[in-house]
């Protein structure tokens, strides 16, 4: 049964989300329990339009790791695919690597 003492979502392609059997549910258009959905409506009952959370920002000490690991698989690559350019490369990746790792708090 639905529970319509919780909020009921509209969503953009006029589904509903309700709450079923005390979790979350999509109701379709071609769902049964839209019948019942239409009737809750019918006498008065309303749905709010649905809204995304806002997006966060990051944090930066996750984004510092993620760069850490992908410069670990770029040196990776470099160091053992290239091995003629694994002088070069060297110096400038340990230089951007521990501005990475002091960037992710270490």
């Amino acid at each position: 049964m639905i529970d319509f003492t919780k909020p009921v979502l509209l969503l953009p392609d006029g589904s509903y989300v309700v709450v079923y059997n005390g979790l979350p549910y999509n109701v379709l258009a071609s769902d049964p329990l839209m019948a019942e959905v239409s009737a809750w409506l019918s006498q008065g009952g309303s749905a709010s339009p649905y809204v995304p959370p806002a997006a966060q920002t990051p944090d930066p000490a996750v984004v510092a790791q993620q760069t850490l690991a992908q410069m670990t698989l770029q040196a990776i690559n470099n160091l053992v695919a290239v091995p003629a350019n694994a002088t070069a490369f060297g110096a400038s990746f340990i230089q951007a690597w521990k501005a990475a790792w002091k960037a992710a708090g270490n």
